[in-house]
Order: C-alpha cells, then sequence, then structure tokens
C-alpha cells in the first residue's frame, strides 16, 4: 500500500521557482520571470494572478539568491474554469509551455506546502537525498550521477540537485617569481589592493564631540570591472609603478557557490518533488537503484531527508502510542468486566477491524498515513465497545439464573442487536461526509474516516457471528471432550493478540555505526552490565515493598482440665509491633537504598560512555594513520621498483637496493601490527555495544569542550559516594529503633464448665458459655548492648564514608586541574598544525615533487621529503588523538 507523512493537501493555487544558472544577474531574473507570467496569463484561462518575489526583503526571513525566483499562479475557482482539466495535467502542461526558456529549471509545488517543507525539513521538496562526504566536487559529482539514476522512476516529479559550484569569482593568482624579481612581497600587494578596492582608514576626523574614520580607496568608476583590477598600479622598491597584471593572473574563474552542513559533515542534497505516487514504496524504489549502481567512495554516505524522514518519525511514534493505547482499553475491559478470558476474547474484535480498516483503504487505493493511524486508534475504541454491549448482556442474563448457554446467546444477541447495529451506523453515516468530501482539507480527513468505516464493517460481523461462538466454548470449557482444550484456547488467544500488538522493534544489528552518539546510544542500550544494574534496580524497588513486616500472628488453643473435671477448650491470637518509627525509617532506608543503586548504574553508564568514546577515537586514529601509512608504502614501492632497475642496470650500488627493500619490510611490518590494533579496538567496541561491526567512518573528528571544573558535582561516582552516607545515616536510625520497646496485642477466648458466680448467684455454665478479653504488654530492652554496639559500628562505618568520599573530590579536583592543563597544552600544540604545521607537509611534497621532476633531487632526497612530510602528518593525527581522548576524559569527570 505504501505510506506518506500526511496527505498532501491540494491549496488551490501552485507556486514554482525558477532556477537559472549561479551568478545570473539581477535583470536576467526579472525579464525571464516577466516572460514566464505574460505566457501564463495568455495561455491559461484558469490563472488569475502571476506574482513573482526574487531575493531577500529587508527581513531576511526567507533568503535566496538573485537567481532563483518565487512564483505564485493564483487560480480562479475550479467552478469558474471552463474546461474539464484537472489541477496536475495543468501544471504537466505548463511545465511543458515553460520548457521553451532555454536554460532555465523549474519546481513545481504549491505556497503554503513549500514553506512548510522548508521549515520542517531545511529542504523545500517533498524528498530530499542527502550526501554526506569531504570533497564538494566528489558531492557534486555523486548528486548528478543519483539525477540520472532515478529520473525515470514512477512518482519522480521535480527533481534538483542542490547547486554548490559555478558562481563566477575574479581570482588573482600571483606569479611569485616575477614577484620576487621586483622585490615585492604578497602582503603589500594584498594590502593595496584591498586598500583600493574596499577601503582602508588613513586617519581621524573629530567634529565636537563625534569621531569618524577617514577611509581611502577608488572612486567607483575605477573599481566597477576586472580591467580595473588588472590596470591597478603597484610601487616598487625603487619608487617606479607597474600594473598588477604584470606579476598576477587575473581572470573570471567558477568558484564554490554555497558550502553546506549538516552533523559537522558537508552536504549536498538532491531534491525531488513527489507525484502520483506515496513517499514510502517511492524512496524503498530508489534506495533499491541506488543501492546497485551509485559506488560511493570511503567515507561518503546517503540518508533520506524530507516527508520520509517525518514519516518514519511518526511511525516510531505509534509504535509506542498504539499500544499504550490498546493496553489501556484492555485494562478498562478487564475493570467492567472482571475476567481475563473474556477481556481477551472482546479484545479479538481489534484484529478483525483493522482488516477491515487497511482492506477500506486499499480498496480507495489510499497509503497509510498518520491520519489513517489515528483512525485505527479511534476504530479500536469503538469496536471494543460493540463487543463490550454484548458480552455485558451474556453476563447479566447468567446472573439473572438463565443456565442454558444457548438460550443464553440467542436472547442476549436478540436484545442487543440493536444497540450495536445503532452504534456502528452512527459512526460510519457520521464519518461517511468524511471519507466522500472534496472540500479544502478533506485530504487529511478522508483516511480517518476510511478507516473507521471499513474497521466498523468487519468488526460488526465479529460481534454478531465470532464473539458468541468462543463465548460458548469459554462457558462450555468442562464439556470439551478433550482435556485441557480449554487452556491451549486461552493461551491460542493470548499468543495471536501478543502476535498482533506488540510491535516487533527490537536492536537491528548493523556492520556499520556512522556517529560516535549512536555508538554510546546502542551501549546504553545493549550493554549486559548495565542491564544487570537495570535489574538490581527492580529488586531493590521490589524490596522495598518488605519494608513494612508486622511479623507473624501467633495463634494458639487449649484443650483439657484446668478449671475443672470437665475439658474445656480455648484459643487465643496474638501479634507483636515494633515502636512506630522503626517502620518510617525501614521505608526511608529501603527508598535511599534504591536511589543509591540508581546512581550506582549511572556510575557505570558514565564509565561505559567514557571506554566507548575513548575507543571509538583510537579507532578512527589507527585507521587513519594506517591510510598515511599506506602512502607512504607506495612511495616505497616505487623507490624499491627504482632502485631494482638501477641496481640491474649498474647505474647504482646494492647498499641503495638494500635500503630501499629494508624501507618496504619495515613498512609492511608496521601496516600489519596496525591492522592488528584496529581488531583490537573493534573487537573491544563490539564488547561494549554488545553487537558486531565490521567498520567505523575513519575520518578523524575534532571535539569541542564544552564544560568547566564547576560541575563536578555531577560526577556520578561522588554522587554515588554521598548517597552511601545518606544510606548509612538510615541504616543508623534504624539500628537505633530496634533498641526502643516492642508491644503486643492479643485476644482470648475460652470456655470455664462448671459453677460459675454470675452477678452474685451461682450458675452452671456448660461449653456454650465462651469467655473473652484482650491482652497488652510491651518488651522493654533491658539487654540492648548488642543494638548499641550496631549503632556505633555504623557510626564508625558513616566517618570511614565521610573520609573516603572526601578524599575522591579532592582527587577528583587534582584530576581536573591536570585535565585541564593537558588541554591547553595539546590545544596550543593542535593550533599549531591546524595553522601552520599542516601546510608544511603539503609543500615539503609539491618541492620533493618538482625538485625531482626537474632533476634537482635525486630519488633518495624524494623519498626522505615524503617521509618527512608523512611523519608530521601523523605528527598531527597522535596530537588530535590526545587532544580528543583528554577532552573525553574532562567529560567523565563532569558525568556529560
Amino acid at each position: 500500500m505504501g505510506g506518506e507523512f500526511i496527505p498532501k493537501l491540494d491549496e488551490g493555487d501552485i507556486a514554482y521557482q525558477v532556477l537559472l544558472k549561479p551568478g545570473s544577474s539581477l535583470e536576467e531574473i526579472i525579464s525571464t520571470s516577466t516572460k514566464a507570467e505574460k505566457l501564463l496569463l495568455k495561455k491559461y484561462p484558469q490563472v488569475k494572478h502571476v506574482v513573482s518575489r526574487i531575493g531577500v526583503a529587508e527581513i531576511p526571513t526567507d533568503p535566496m539568491p538573485m537567481d532563483i525566483a518565487d512564483v505564485f499562479v493564483i487560480l480562479k475557482p475550479e467552478r469558474e474554469w471552463n474546461s474539464d482539466v484537472l489541477k496536475e495535467e495543468l501544471v504537466e502542461s505548463m511545465k511543458k509551455d515553460l520548457s521553451v526558456f532555454v536554460g532555465v529549471n523549474y519546481e513545481f509545488t504549491q505556497p503554503i506546502e513549500n514553506r512548510f517543507n522548508e521549515l520542517l525539513t531545511g529542504v523545500r521538496e517533498d524528498v530530499a537525498i542527502k550526501i554526506y562526504g569531504d570533497d564538494l566536487d566528489t558531492l557534486a559529482k555523486k548528486a548528478n550521477e543519483i539525477e540520472m539514476l532515478i529520473a525515470n522512476i514512477q512518482g519522480v516529479g521535480d527533481m534538483k540537485a542542490e547547486a554548490t559550484k559555478g558562481l563566477p569569482q575574479m581570482t588573482i593568482h600571483y606569479d611569485r617569481k616575477r614577484i620576487a624579481q621586483y622585490g615585492l612581497n604578497i602582503e603589500d600587494l594584498n594590502r593595496t589592493i584591498s586598500t583600493a578596492f574596499s577601503g582602508e582608514s588613513a586617519g581621524i576626523v573629530f567634529e565636537k564631540e563625534r569621531r569618524f574614520d577617514i577611509v581611502v580607496r577608488f572612486e567607483e568608476g575605477y573599481r566597477s570591472s576586472i580591467n580595473d583590477i588588472k590596470n591597478l598600479f603597484v610601487a616598487l622598491p625603487n619608487g617606479t609603478q607597474i600594473p598588477l597584471r604584470e606579476v598576477a593572473e587575473i581572470d573570471y574563474k567558477a568558484g564554490p557557490m554555497q558550502i553546506s552542513r549538516e552533523g559537522t559533515n558537508r552536504r549536498i542534497y538532491v531534491g525531488i518533488n513527489v507525484r502520483g505516487r506515496d513517499v514510502e514504496s517511492l524512496i524503498k524504489e530508489i534506495q533499491s537503484v541506488l543501492e546497485q549502481k551509485l559506488d560511493l567512495p570511503s567515507g561518503y554516505y546517503i540518508r533520506y531527508g524530507g516527508a520520509f524522514e517525518n514519516l518514519q518519525k511518526a511511525k516510531e511514534r505509534l509504535l509506542v502510542v498504539v499500544p499504550v493505547a490498546l493496553a489501556l482499553i484492555f485494562v478498562l475491559l478487564f475493570f467492567a468486566l472482571k475476567s481475563f478470558s473474556q477481556s481477551l476474547m472482546i479484545y479479538m474484535s481489534i484484529p478483525l477491524s483493522a482488516i477491515g480498516g487497511v482492506f477500506a483503504l486499499w480498496l480507495r487505493d489510499m497509503p497509510f498515513s498518520i491520519s489513517a493511524g489515528i483512525g485505527f486508534i479511534v476504530l479500536f475504541g469503538v469496536a471494543v465497545l460493540n463487543g463490550l454491549v454484548l458480552i455485558s448482556s451474556f453476563n447479566e442474563l447468567k446472573q439473572e439464573g438463565v443456565e442454558d448457554i444457548k438460550d443464553r446467546i440467542i436472547r442476549g444477541t436478540r436484545e442487543r442487536i440493536r444497540p450495536i447495529f445503532l452504534t456502528a451506523s452512527t459512526d460510519i453515516l457520521g464519518f461517511l461526509p468524511m471519507a466522500i468530501s472534496s472540500s479544502a482539507g478533506a485530504e487529511v480527513q478522508r483516511p480517518l474516516a476510511t478507516v473507521v468505516i471499513g474497521g466498523l464493517l468487519t468488526s460488526s460481523l465479529l460481534t454478531l457471528i465470532v464473539l458468541p461462538v468462543l463465548y460458548k466454548m469459554l462457558e462450555n470449557r468442562k464439556s470439551l471432550s478433550v482435556k485441557g482444550v480449554s487452556k491451549s484456547f486461552t493461551v491460542l488467544v493470548l499468543f495471536i493478540g501478543a502476535s498482533v500488538y506488540i510491535p516487533n522493534k527490537g536492536y537491528a544489528q548493523s556492520d556499520t555505526i556512522n556517529t560516535v552518539d549512536d555508538a554510546v546510544t546502542i551501549a546504553l542500550s545493549n550493554n549486559k552490565q548495565l542491564k544487570s544494574g537495570e535489574i538490581e534496580i527492580s529488586k531493590q524497588q521490589m524490596m522495598k515493598k518488605s519494608s513494612f513486616d508486622l511479623g507473624k500472628t501467633d495463634v494458639g488453643f487449649q484443650y483439657g482440665q484446668y478449671n475443672s473435671a470437665e475439658n474445656d477448650f480455648a484459643f487465643s491470637m496474638s501479634q507483636n509491633f515494633k515502636f512506630p518509627s522503626h517502620y518510617s525509617h525501614r521505608a526511608n532506608h529501603a527508598q535511599e537504598s534504591i536511589k543509591g543503586t540508581e546512581l550506582k548504574w549511572e556510575s557505570n553508564a558514565n564509565q561505559l560512555k567514557r571506554q566507548v568514546k575513548e575507543t571509538w577515537f583510537q579507532l578512527q586514529f589507527l585507521m587513519a594513520k594506517k591510510e598515511l601509512l599506506l602512502e607512504q608504502d607506495s612511495v616505497y614501492q616505487n623507490f624499491l621498483r627504482a632502485t631494482t632497475i638501477r641496481y640491474e642496470t649498474e647505474a647504482s650500488t646494492l647498499l641503495e637496493k638494500t635500503v630501499a627493500e629494508a624501507k618496504v619490510m619495515e613498512l609492511s611490518v608496521q601496516l600489519n601490527e596496525i591492522d592488528a590494533d584496529i581488531k583490537i579496538q573493534l573487537d573491544k567496541l563490539s564488547l561494549y555495544l554488545n553487537t558486531t561491526l565490521s567498520s567505523i567512518p575513519n575520518k578523524m573528528e575534532r571535539l569541542y569542550l564544552n564544560t568547566d571544573s564547576s560541575s563536578l558535582a555531577n560526577n556520578p561516582s561522588l554522587r554515588y559516594m554521598h548517597q552511601q552516607i545518606v544510606i548509612l545515616e538510615n541504616e543508623k536510625k534504624v539500628n537505633k529503633s530496634n533498641a526502643l520497646p516492642e508491644f503486643n496485642l492479643g485476644y482470648f477466648n475460652q470456655s470455664l464448665i462448671g459453677i460459675q458466680t454470675i452477678n452474685g448467684v451461682d450458675q452452671y455454665v456448660d461449653g456454650s458459655t465462651r469467655f473473652s478479653g484482650i491482652t497488652a504488654g510491651i518488651s522493654i530492652p533491658l539487654w540492648a548492648k548488642p543494638d548499641i554496639a550496631k549503632v556505633k559500628a555504623t557510626e564508625l562505618e558513616i566517618q570511614t564514608q565521610e573520609l573516603q568520599t572526601e578524599y575522591f573530590d579532592d582527587m577528583l579536583q587534582h584530576q581536573m586541574q591536570q585535565a585541564l592543563q593537558e588541554y591547553q597544552k595539546l590545544n596550543q600544540s593542535l593550533g599549531y598544525y591546524e595553522g601552520i604545521g599542516l601546510n608544511q607537509p603539503n609543500l615539503l611534497i609539491s618541492n620533493a615533487e618538482k625538485s625531482f621532476e626537474n632533476g634537482a633531487i635525486d630519488y633518495v632526497a624524494y623519498v626522505k621529503n615524503i617521509e618527512q612530510a608523512i611523519s608530521i602528518k601523523i605528527q598531527h593525527l597522535e596530537r588530535l588523538n590526545q587532544f580528543n581522548q583528554n577532552i573525553i576524559y574532562i567529560e567523565s569527570l563532569t558525568g556529560n
């Protein structure tokens, strides 16, 4: 059937975007959009107005470049159209007519839908295929490949890849040799260009209390074209001047138009407007095509956004909401019937009503949507109500004395058939206008009403046919010939109900996890140590129920001659009670123990998060280092081949060849070692996550510190130690209450056969006359030394725990200070590499390659330069890894 987030509303109007090449002028976009407006107004009588909007308003709530125009086509009401053309046909016809403008692309949608898509998902199209990676050219190339692969898939309407390049830019490329010949430097040239075209402060002028900068720059007529840059004169050290074109190449070049990022990664997207098909089935087909035909480089991946992403999130919420609603319905049923088996029996009306709802959607060719999902929730409540009406009637007849099951079913059904049909028909007729409506907003109402109507039709059949059969089987279970069949039937009903209602949502093990946050989430969900901690919390919660314990009640009996020659009979009951404060102290102790167990779980979770993050970034470091070693290995292999040829042609010595072989073998050993280290770290990470991993993204990420030392109070281990003191304080109160007096209440009842004086008169009393009374007592702890010793021992334990907590707090403070000092050191070191240090390897490699090509250095010197460049890059990776590990350590100290 497919699925979509919400059905597409018909707003009555059309909106489309005019997309020109990046860098197009304002005059060109105005001219093109005006021609399009006139064409639509002239050819289509259905059009009332056409309005275009270009660029950014004074309040930039919706910024756009000058090469894009939003065009709003306001249509007349459909009743005023003089043709039978549908709106979809009208849009296709407009697209065909507008295609006469060469070099212009169009995206058709609706005004409100266009804005809502952008607000909800960041893109204006219905679906966005997002590609993440590092290189802009690769991203653009893969976006174009995706466009070609999915262009002919049914349901793909307008399609556009996000423009990331093609913006014309004036670029200045300095000729460093010429600059050196003239005695100039880059900094002076840059300052001259900036002063001429942007302006630079040359002094200050005062007007009373106000102060103004004097800015020097060219007049507007001399800074309007690229020739003005080329003809800009720069001063030489000898006092003469030359134009800038003598020392630089100045030209127009295509540069990046925009660089989009999401989740710290560069991103480009292919936007699609869906027409004539549901979103879910379209995305599944697109996924199938791209998985088979699209080859993405390592480190590049795809995610799907837009309406499909909203649909997936909504389905996840429904997987929680629907079971909760069903559970509440079952609880209310059980309260009404006081019978588990009858509640399950009525509950069986839900799957058959769901069958009717699904069939009705299929019959009307409607995909599943969130409004249909809400309709199912409404349907389940109404379907159960009809079953409850019928079973309640059977139970009332049974209480009135109707023992024959068949007679009870016939009479009950005859009495309740009218209310059941009345309830169903009322709901069906009430939802019928919504189901067939074609007014504004009816697209959302129709799926909900369709589900309710179709489900009520099938659930009525269940209520009047199947429920009586199930009722007779349950009521007549003792007469069934097969022993235990009734229990089997109940178990079968339970199994069917569970299979229908329990959402099949477990952890889907994946070979690859994209981010460290995903890894932490999976670890917190799957780790066995944390699961055992959750069981311990449940155990402590159960133990709390035992905090109020009255103890056993003493019951005694006596029979024999203790008043006369006759045998008398007596019985007694007594109950011991602790001092009242004892019970409250035990309850508080149990509550604090639960809190202590929860804090212990948080401490273990904090430790697990640290272990996962440390392993994740260590693994990324090893994988990035391996890439650099592989790059170095390729150089060494070429070096070995060159020295082998030189040795065979007697152009070099055996020593040079031996050195090359040693380099290759040494690097091979390093690669084997790093492969083993990667395997170890992957196994460790798999253990923490309780799943199987084959790889993770190999791009080294940089973490950023977002905390301070004042948040050490949130350290879970420190909070757990403080809680241990609270638990011991409550334990001390419990021990003290054990030394308090205890109370005893009792009751006795006995016979006294013989002559008894009652009201001053001697009377003979037999065994039927009973004598009773109550007893009360108090137990005073005359020997309270053991309890006092326990209290003192607990006080000593509290002192010990307080000292340990203070020591742990001091240790945390010192660890935080050391970690912050280490952070400052590593941050400065990393800043050097990111600012200057990483330029050196590139210069070494570039100069070595040029020098080697020109014959200025031999292969040995070339290899040494490459080796030095790779070594600098590895040092940067090591500093970055140490920096990340330091931040992870600080976050674990603060409990983040």
